[in-house]
């Protein structure tokens, strides 16, 4: 019987582990099947990716990966790194610059060489990082092997010393009260004790939006007590939006916003879609031209006006521009600068505060640049935060982390967090991240809010609690059973009883967690129409 439970179990664990992404299928949604490879003579050819060698030059399309580390050939590119680096805005990358494989062409079209083929590439070595990391067992899951490998070996010594005992002194009633034993030991509650527990964690966890994908996540994160937070598409909401709007020429805020949002209307560029909320249906703009790596203009109402950089604009009247980045200027000069990044996510902060009253430590280990990272923090009072992190750099921060006694939760959402999100004591992925990441990661964020994890903590050490009491009502009934059925005081009918009533308790004492979530999903229901009346 305890076989079979055990069996069952890891059957269990099993059908969970394949039913996600394996990481050859992660990295499949990651890179296209087969290349465009420019031939000597000029012509184009379609090629499997594992064809491509150091040297090729590839034709990579607007919106396409750029498949293996590769140097631009000619001209200028804007390149989305965001799910390689974690770097929250397109860079601009000049000919002879180096192009990360896993990057977007977020450009016209452009041609690159490659400089590694498929198995040397950053994705490549991402991937090799995350693998070596689901490799490595928690010393506690090993002990646990171990010991479950003995206890039918207790058990029949046992079994068999009883019997020997009543040889010797009653051979009438040796056979009952071995059968005894071995009914009255059959480890179906303590087998129940925590696959029941976790089976209504579980299903408590999907009803707030948290799917497990592994089956003893929910024990490592009721033990969670720092959580450490990629930037960009976990603490923010991963698209550009204007931040800061400065007025350097009495220009209403308002009008300098209509304007940008105006040029910016017809524009496939990637910080366009920050100004779209901005547009108004009275200010148009005609003869829109994009200076490639500069900017854009158009006029409006007969003036000519240059949204981009400082110079670009600058360039249109001659005059001293500021330092902001993203310039709005006519004939008369510089009127307005913008500020654009990353908006944070709404419940950001209430999160965080409710995971601090749990006692998790927030920290965040970032690849984006250090004042973006710096002015995330700022605005939601983290005091540790780290930016400019690599993959493996963000793997020697948790192992850091976890080597000084802490229990690390792992939150990310890109290509460049799948290592460490394997390497965390508990990890989870964004539901709207990379599938190398949603791997990686010991539990999805389905609904894409930050306000689970918190009730994921609650309902993980909840769960814990009930397995503790379940192992502990099973070792009790069990130690205190079984000197009674050895002196063949209970019959084996009565041992088959109490057996089945000690399953039958665990498994009750489980259901609370699934009824708690029956309780949650409605206080949330009574929650919210008062909050969405108060905010009518």
């Amino acid at each position: 019987m305890f076989v079979f439970f055990l069996g069952t179990g890891r059957y269990i664990e099993m059908t969970v582990r394949q039913r996600s992404l394996s990481t050859s299928e992660a990295l499949a949604h990651s890179l296209p099947a087969q290349v465009t490879r420019l031939r000597p003579d000029g012509g184009t050819e379609r090629v499997p990716l594992q064809q491509i060698g150091v040297g090729d030059q590839l034709s990579i399309p607007r919106g396409a990966v750029i498949p293996v580390d590769a140097v631009l050939a000619e001209g200028s590119a804007l390149v989305d790194e965001s799910l390689v680096t974690g770097e929250s805005r397109p860079l601009r990358r000049q000919a002879g610059e180096h192009l990360p494989g896993g990057a977007v062409n977020a450009s016209d079209a452009i041609v690159v060489r490659a400089s590694r083929d498929v198995a040397g590439s950053t994705l490549a070595s991402i991937i090799a990082l995350l693998e070596r990391a689901q490799r490595e067992r928690p010393r506690l899951a090993r002990l646990a092997d171990r010991a479950a490998s003995w206890f039918v070996v207790v058990l029949l010594v046992l079994a068999a010393g009883v019997a020997l005992a009543w040889v010797a002194v009653d051979p009438a009633r040796a056979f009952p009260a071995t059968l005894a034993v071995l009914v009255v030991t059959c480890p179906c509650a303590l087998s129940l004790a925590t696959p029941a527990a976790v089976a209504a964690a579980t299903t408590r966890l999907a009803r707030i939006g948290l799917l497990v994908t592994r089956a003893d996540a929910i024990e490592r994160l009721a033990r969670a007590d720092t959580v450490v937070l990629d930037k960009t598409g976990t603490l923010t909401s991963g698209s550009p939006c204007v931040t800061a709007v400065r007025s350097l020429a009495g220009l209403e805020p308002r009008t300098a916003l209509a304007l940008a949002a105006a040029l910016e209307r017809s524009s496939n560029h990637p910080l366009a879609i920050a100004f779209s909320p901005h547009a108004d249906a009275a200010v148009t703009a005609v003869g829109v031209r994009e200076v490639p790596g500069r900017g854009i203009e158009g006029r409006v109402d007969g003036r000519l006006w240059r949204l981009g950089s400082a110079e670009f604009v600058a360039g249109l009247a001659r005059t001293t521009p500021p330092d902001d980045a993203l310039c709005l200027g006519s004939e008369a000069g510089v009127v307005a600068s913008f500020e654009v990044g990353d908006e944070l996510r709404p419940e950001a902060a209430r999160a965080l505060g409710t995971l601090r009253s749990l006692g998790l430590e927030p920290v965040i280990a970032s690849g984006d640049r250090s004042e973006a990272v710096a002015r995330v923090a700022t605005a939601l009072g983290i005091e540790r935060a780290q930016s400019r992190l690599d993959p493996a750099g963000k793997i020697v921060l948790v192992q850091e982390l976890q080597r000084s006694g802490r229990r690390v939760l792992m939150i990310g959402d890109g290509v460049n967090d799948g290592p460490v999100l394997a390497a965390a004591s508990v990890s989870c992925a964004m539901g709207q991240g990379s599938a190398v990441a949603q791997s990686a990661a010991d539990l999805l964020l389905l609904n894409d809010s930050l306000d689970a994890l918190a009730d994921g903590v609650r309902t993980a050490r909840e769960a814990l609690r009930v397995i503790r009491q379940n192992l502990v009502w099973s070792l009790v009934y069990n130690f205190s059973a079984v000197p009674l059925a050895a002196l063949d005081l209970i019959p084996p009918w009565l041992a088959a009883i109490g057996m089945s009533a000690s399953s039958l308790l665990v498994v009750l004492n489980a259901q609370r967690l699934a009824q708690g979530a029956r309780n949650d999903a409605a206080g949330r229901r009574t929650v919210v129409a008062p909050a969405r009346a108060a905010a009518a």
